[in-house]
């Protein structure tokens, strides 16, 4: 065990042991950065949420692209690698669901908006 960990095994290869470590500072600066486009930045278009439901669901789909590489690297427990994109999973399937349902709700108040604003033209 102590060859396989210190001088053969997976964290022999240091780009990997680098990419793992940064990682996760890498995915906290997306997490931040989607909370900031979800409220909007001064000075930039109003755009809505929908900037940050992407931003999120594009680094949820790449941490789990790059953990499926580090199982491949044997740099991660198989049985971690399973909880991680099975949590991923559901919070991909929440931020779709966001964004179903954001996009109905914004189209409803566009359409009541409209409804509203005939009815007033016609008095």
């Amino acid at each position: 065990l102590g060859l396989n960990i210190a001088r053969y095994g997976p964290l022999s290869n240091g780009f990997w042991y680098g990419a793992r470590t940064a990682a996760g500072p890498i995915a906290m600066l997306f997490g931040v950065m989607g909370l900031a486009l979800a409220d909007g930045v001064p000075g930039m278009p109003k755009l809505g949420p929908w900037p940050s439901y992407w931003l999120l669901l594009s680094s949820f789909g790449g941490m789990a692209i790059f953990d499926y590489a580090l199982d491949r690297k044997q740099m991660i427990p198989p049985w971690l690698l399973r909880w991680k994109l099975g949590i991923s999973a559901l919070i991909v399937a929440s931020l779709l669901l966001g964004v179903v349902k954001g996009q109905y709700l914004e189209h409803n108040a566009r359409d009541l908006i409209m409804a509203e604003a005939m009815g007033l033209d016609d008095e």
